[in-house]
């Protein structure tokens, strides 16, 4: 009998398969009822070889088929399970021929997360405890987890989203470079020092850290340190660890072996190897924010993705105001109008909202619009000459919090298009997408060169309605405005839009 109240997910991780079970508590709550591990060394394959080695791959089809009979006893269907995988699979040459192996010999397709994915994701995991602390709110917070591949950064600014960054450090990639020297030796770790500094320095760069910034650690080594500094808070979702007692237990770790850590503090042998790097990591990075203590949450990848998995929306409004938060953080760094910014965001959303009712749109073209609406002046900062290439530039490289890879470069593409010449197939980017998604920029930027005039025209939002007669879409306003103004700025900007949607534009 299925039981569609309870949910899986399969994490492929750097040094082992973890499979969590939870059970669905309604809105959105729940309980994770099982976990489960079995070691497997992908990340030693991929980041010493770049290659997913055949018993590797074996190993893995054990692992899972393994946990299928935990899924049998508990009735999971297997449309409740998720199986993810991280910067292990991701950054394998043969990834593609690994995912295929796993899904012939198991059933199961796997989905590797890219960086905003896992960003989104350790977001769903920590906001709803974060957000009952005081501290969170009033003050600013980086939230951290160091894996075996790689660091994942979600920054926010008195609990709302400001950026989100995944740098490719981690403790396998760290050992994998300093293994030459004795594991705990003063060699040790001056080479991981000189291995981190690099990303210290971009965290640095990424944070304002004028500002006092809390740190939250989240992993498997950080709840380790936490029960052992406080062990009558083994319970609690959020424990504050004072630094000097960390920097202790650092410190005396680091006189012993693997072995003798693993004996001691009864882990196995790769937990131990992985435990003093990822220790380290956060000692640096707590020196930069000058922190007397930190925070540790029991939260984790995996209870995010579980987050998401029992959510019946996929973008939710809160999740949307953080996306489009941490948009309008970077376009306050570039120097953008804030206020002509958010009118513009208003009359695009607007215009969608309407179109929308007439016209095919997907779900995540709303959110693209109003990214594209909040950054696409951004290129000023460059050169007012050609601002719109700039802009495009710029957000191809900038980290924007829940925006997928592919996403970002709709976006980037939308933005770019904003002013100027019309999407053309002599045109590199846009040649190099797919027709769909060149009919998405398309329809997309059509409406931002649009609302773009109407905001400049009318300076701030002006209360308006759209309605569609005999193929023209009339702009109406409640009060009055400088409509001949409107529509002398407009008249150059509609022909895209009437390409693309066969109406033409006039403003009432």
């Amino acid at each position: 009998m299925k039981n569609n109240k309870q949910y899986a997910v399969i994490e492929f991780g750097s040094s082992a398969i973890r499979l969590a079970i939870a059970v669905n508590k309604g809105r959105n709550d729940f309980d994770i009822i099982e976990n489960l591990q079995q070691t497997v060394f992908l990340g030693k394959d991929t980041f010493t070889t770049d290659f997913i080695s055949e018993k590797s791959t074996q190993d893995c089809i054990k692992a899972i088929k393994s946990f299928f009979q935990t899924l049998e006893e508990y009735s999971i269907p297997r449309e409740n399970i998720k199986i993810v995988a991280t910067s292990a699979i991701r950054e394998a040459y043969n990834r593609d021929q690994f995912i295929d192996r796993i899904y012939i010999s198991t059933g199961l397709l796997i989905n590797v997360l890219d960086e905003a994915d896992v960003c989104r994701y350790t977001y769903l995991a920590v906001r709803p405890k974060l957000q009952k602390e005081s501290f969170f709110k009033k003050e600013n917070s980086m939230v951290i987890e160091v894996g075996g591949g790689s660091t994942d950064c979600v920054y926010f600014e008195k609990g709302k989203v400001a950026s989100s960054h995944v740098y490719k450090i981690g403790a396998l990639r760290i050992n994998s470079k300093a293994k030459t020297s004795v594991y705990g030796s003063k060699e040790y770790l001056q080479n991981i020092s000189n291995l981190i500094q690099p990303t210290i320095s971009k965290i640095n760069m990424s944070t304002d850290i004028s500002r006092k910034t809390n740190l939250v650690a989240l992993g498997s080594e950080m709840r380790f340190i936490s029960n052992i500094l406080k062990p009558k808070l083994v319970d609690e979702p959020i424990v504050k660890i004072d630094l000097k007692d960390f920097n202790n237990v650092v410190k005396s770790m680091s006189k012993n072996s693997i072995d003798q850590l693993a004996k001691k503090y009864s882990l196995s042998y790769e937990g131990a190897e992985s435990l003093l790097p990822t220790l380290y990591i956060y000692q640096e990075i707590a020196t930069i924010f000058k922190l007397n203590f930190f925070y540790i949450q029991d939260g984790s990848l995996r209870s995010g993705i579980m987050q998401d998995v029992i959510s019946t929306k996929s973008w939710t409004n809160e999740f949307k105001k953080q996306v489009y938060n941490s948009a309008n953080v970077l376009s306050k760094k570039y120097n953008v109008n804030s206020r002509y910014v958010s009118s513009v965001c208003k009359y695009s959303h607007e215009m969608i909202k309407f179109l929308s009712k007439h016209y095919e749109f997907y779900e995540e073209d709303e959110i693209i619009l109003n990214e594209a609406a909040i950054l696409h002046e951004i290129g000023h900062f460059i050169s007012p000459t050609s601002h719109h290439k700039h802009t495009m530039y710029i957000i191809e490289n900038s980290d924007l919090f829940g925006i997928s890879s592919h996403n970002k470069t709709l976006i980037s593409m939308v933005a770019r298009y904003h002013r100027g010449s019309i999407p053309k197939n002599t045109h590199d980017n846009y040649t190099a997408l797919d027709r769909v998604d060149k009919i998405r920029v398309t329809k997309l930027a059509a409406i931002l060169r649009i609302t773009r005039y109407m905001s400049m025209s009318t300076q701030t939002y002006q209360k308006h309605k759209y309605d569609i007669k005999d193929g023209v879409l009339e702009i109406s306003f409640d009060k009055t405005q400088d409509t001949q103004n409107m529509k002398s700025k407009i008249k150059s900007s509609t022909d895209l839009f009437s390409n693309i949607y066969g109406l033409k534009v006039i403003i009432k």
